[in-house]
This record gives C-alpha cells, sequence and structure tokens, in this order.
C-alpha cells in the first residue's frame, strides 16, 4: 500500500546481514532489463546495481549457525506509488562474483485483485479487482490487458493490446 511500510517474507541460510536496495523504475526500463533473453545473468546485476536507489538498508538476520534454512520478516519503507527493483545481498558491495544476489519486482499500489480460472470453462478467467486497504470492491475499474508476442524475425518480445475491461458493482470482470 503506498505511503505504509511493507513486510517482506525473507528465507535465508548462513548469512547475518541483508542489505538490499529498492530501485524505482518505469514500465520501459523494466522491459528493457528483463526482456533481452540474450543477456547474461551477470550484466542483468552489473545493470541494476548501477541503478541509483530510492531506499536502501541493511538487515541483521537471526543466524543460530545450524546451516538450515531461515525465515524472517523485514519492514520496507512506506513508498510512493510506484514500480521499484528489490535488489538483495549478501555483501554490502553488491558484486556479482562470490557473493548472494537476488532481485525482485515490487509494486506499491492501492489495487490488489484476486484471480483464478472460471469453473467449468475452457480457460476463462476471472478477476475481483479491489481496494488494497479496505478490500472494497472497484466499481467501473478499467483493467487495460497486454499479451507479449514474439516476433521470430528481431527475436524478441512485443506488447499486443489484449483487451480492455470494465469491472462491474462487485470489481468483477471476465477475460
Amino acid at each position: 500500500i503506498p505511503q505504509k511500510p511493507a513486510r517482506l517474507l525473507v528465507n535465508y541460510k548462513n548469512i547475518d546481514k541483508l542489505h538490499w536496495r529498492m530501485i524505482k523504475i518505469n514500465y520501459e526500463q523494466y522491459k528493457d532489463l528483463f526482456t533481452n533473453r540474450r543477456r547474461t545473468e551477470e550484466k542483468q546485476y552489473v545493470m541494476l546495481t548501477a541503478m541509483k536507489p530510492a531506499y536502501s538498508d541493511m538487515v541483521t538476520l537471526p543466524d543460530p549457525g545450524d546451516f538450515q534454512f531461515h525465515a524472517t520478516e523485514i519492514e520496507l519503507p512506506a513508498a510512493k506509488q510506484w514500480l521499484y527493483i528489490l535488489l538483495t545481498s549478501a555483501d554490502r558491495s553488491f558484486k556479482f562474483k562470490n557473493n548472494i544476489l537476488s532481485y525482485g519486482i515490487i509494486q506499491y499500489s492501492q489495487i490488489s485483485y484476486i484471480s483464478r480460472k472460471q469453473p467449468g470453462s475452457k480457460g476463462d478467467h476471472e478477476y475481483f479487482v479491489r481496494d488494497r486497504d479496505s478490500g472494497l470492491p472497484l466499481v467501473n475499474a478499467v483493467a487495460e490487458v497486454w499479451i507479449q508476442k514474439y516476433d521470430n524475425k528481431k527475436r524478441i518480445y512485443n506488447d499486443v493490446e489484449y483487451g480492455t475491461y470494465k469491472t462491474d458493482k462487485n470489481g468483477y470482470f471476465i477475460l
């Protein structure tokens, strides 16, 4: 939820510190970072670590030294409504070599949705769009649905508009 702290589940093994960065990105940056299939993992991380973080911190993790997997929750800051990459590292340098790195996409938004395959259908999906804080349906919300189609000649994925849908009084629509 925008402007409210968020909780993040962290699964880890044999580390006692987690360094993290939240990098604010737009959709064009997202596409550039994640649709280039020919980019190596190392180049991907070099690009990510070169980006300026909107937020960053370090968290000390409980480490009993038992070589087992553990889980804990950490708090992320109250952030503006936007799309972020959360980059984590066992080392504060965020170097690729001899380090444990990971990333994920986080969207701070007031909107949530629930989807499922419609019972008895041949692939239709139903969606319930809600206000993330109150859980109330978002009436007359417009959902623009896009898909990615592969271009064999250019060897890239292109975004193609699939359709536009409007929710009913229950925040519901069928795709």
